[in-house]
């Protein structure tokens, strides 16, 4: 189930325009170019919003050598290794025809067979990107069974593995209202970075916390940080731009 985590961490860092580099530096806090476990289950709750049972699991993967001390180098081999899956899953959701849910998906693509299989999953995937790599595909489907050598997916693998992607894909229409609103408000008004910045920082501390920050985002963004997707979606937002994580925002 690692593979479902590393999946997340990589559409999370997309979404957020980060980089697993950028992540890797946030947890080395005390820039030893080493993470500990704490400061990597820390690290995935403080600044993606990830909780997840099998972090300890990926990153016991991560550290090769058992020395609770994970390089830049193993840290990034061990995430990217899933980007061609991922990017396989991504398509997936993609060709959910609108108002149908996964679950009606994973009927409608299995047809009359008991289980999903490997051959209609990719003949599904083929009928919107004809370059498709098949290997690639078949690798998806493979790490979406909960064991080797399984005839077909079943539906409760099926939608273990991709409801949370099809979230992150709502997140980012989310994400992209907001930078429109806040690119509305800028060409309106012709403001500066430092005069948005200004703005947001309205106890004029030279720093923006966190409830600056989203009272700033519901008046130049249209954001709705009483909604509780909206909220945690401006929290992921913040704890990307809290470089330090002290739990500001500065123009440094």
């Amino acid at each position: 189930m690692t593979s479902l985590l590393k999946e997340l961490i990589l559409h999370k860092l997309f979404l957020l325009n980060s980089t697993t580099e950028l992540l890797f530096e946030k947890m080395d806090k005390n820039r030893s170019k080493f993470v500990d476990s704490k400061s990597f289950v820390t690290g995935l709750d403080e600044y993606l919003c990830i909780t997840n049972s099998y972090s300890g699991a990926l990153y016991s993967e991560m550290d090769i050598n058992d020395s609770n001390a994970v390089d830049l180098d193993n840290f990034t081999y061990v995430l990217n290794k899933v980007k061609d899956v991922k990017c396989v899953k991504t398509l997936a959701i993609h060709i959910v025809p609108a108002g149908k849910t996964l679950e009606e998906v994973y009927h409608m693509w299995k047809g009359s067979d008991d289980l999903l299989t490997s051959k209609k999953w990719v003949s599904a995937l083929k009928s919107i990107d004809g370059d498709l790599d098949v290997p690639i595909a078949e690798k998806a489907f493979q790490s979406m069974q909960s064991q080797k050598n399984e005839k077909g997916l079943k539906l409760e693998n099926f939608l273990n593995a991709l409801q949370p992607l099809q979230q992150l894909n709502i997140d980012v229409a989310l994400l992209s209202s907001y930078k429109n609103g806040l690119a509305d408000h800028i060409e309106k008004t012709s403001a500066t970075f430092q005069s948005i910045f200004d703005q947001f920082d309205e106890d004029g501390s030279n720093a923006i916390d966190f409830e600056e920050f989203k009272s700033g985002m519901r008046r130049f963004c249209g954001a709705n940080p009483d909604d509780p997707m909206s909220l945690r979606l401006l929290r992921d937002l913040f704890n990307t731009m809290d470089y330090d994580g002290n739990g500001t925002i500065s123009l440094d």
